[in-house]
């Protein structure tokens, strides 16, 4: 049910969004540091003080943040399994004056050189544009590695797929069954033989005086009204709910409880 990045970003409802929605936001608000690789080791790293953070990181474009670009990147790992950046710059081989954010659905493809060993561009087909390439040194991507494809990424949705797609139908049918019992509410009989009309008639006078008022109810000679209500068998979907539910969040290793 989930077969390009398109599917999957579409997947964000439901339980799905309650877990990529939490995740992406505590990493959003986790403590980051910046560190200047001051040698081969970790060790010999030096830790910038907010003073020293390039302003190119604090305000990575003019409307969005390093916390909208860090939770974006993570709804896309999480959803499509693949996130890119676009730095932009101010030339070939320039200074990076910006930072973007792709939406994976729009990368189509890597572009290989003629020896098709290294990566040297991506195309772009989306997002209303025509289609271009972003040379791949200004291209930063981050994914969950997809072991049958060394470009792609496989995101938690993806691998249970069926479950999310089980998720959504269970939760449309509930909603049609409660809404309207899936048969109708009521029979109203009567011994006289009535044409289609007489009975149309008939119907929509006892909805329009009875339905939903506290009235007392009144029949004419040979007049029956019986009540139809839904069976408990017939709620058993939400056990599948319930099964989908939990396989969904145990994918995203997201407790039930995270949740509320």
């Amino acid at each position: 049910p989930i077969k390009t990045d398109a599917d999957a970003l579409k997947s964000y409802s439901g339980w799905v969004y309650a877990c990529v929605s939490t995740i992406s936001q505590d990493v959003r608000t986790s403590k980051w540091r910046i560190w200047l690789k001051a040698g081969a080791n970790r060790e010999d790293w030096k830790p910038l003080d907010d003073s020293q953070v390039p302003e190119i990181l604090m305000r990575p474009s003019e409307t969005t943040t390093w916390g909208d670009l860090i939770e974006l990147t993570q709804v896309h790992l999480d959803l499509a399994g693949r996130a890119f950046w676009h730095l932009v710059t101010n030339g070939s081989g320039g200074e990076v004056v910006g930072i973007q954010s792709i939406n994976p659905d729009w990368v189509s493809r890597p572009v290989y050189d003629n020896n098709r060993i290294r990566i040297v561009a991506w195309e772009l087909t989306g997002g209303g544009a025509s289609r271009r390439q972003i040379p791949a040194e200004d291209v930063v991507m981050f994914r969950y590695p997809d072991p049958t494809d060394a470009t792609g990424g496989i995101s938690p949705i993806r691998a249970v797929a069926m479950s999310a797609d089980m998720d959504t139908y269970s939760r449309a049918y509930a909603a049609s069954h409660l809404r309207n019992h899936a048969q109708p509410t009521g029979i109203l009989t009567t011994e006289a033989e009535l044409t289609r009309d007489q009975a149309t008639v008939l119907a929509e006078g006892w909805k329009d005086a009875h339905q939903g008022t506290s009235n007392i109810q009144v029949l004419g000679k040979g007049a029956h009204f019986q009540t139809l209500s839904s069976s408990i068998k017939d709620l058993q979907f939400l056990n599948l709910a319930r099964v989908s539910r939990d396989q969904i969040l145990a994918a995203y290793h997201v407790p039930a409880t995270k949740l509320g």
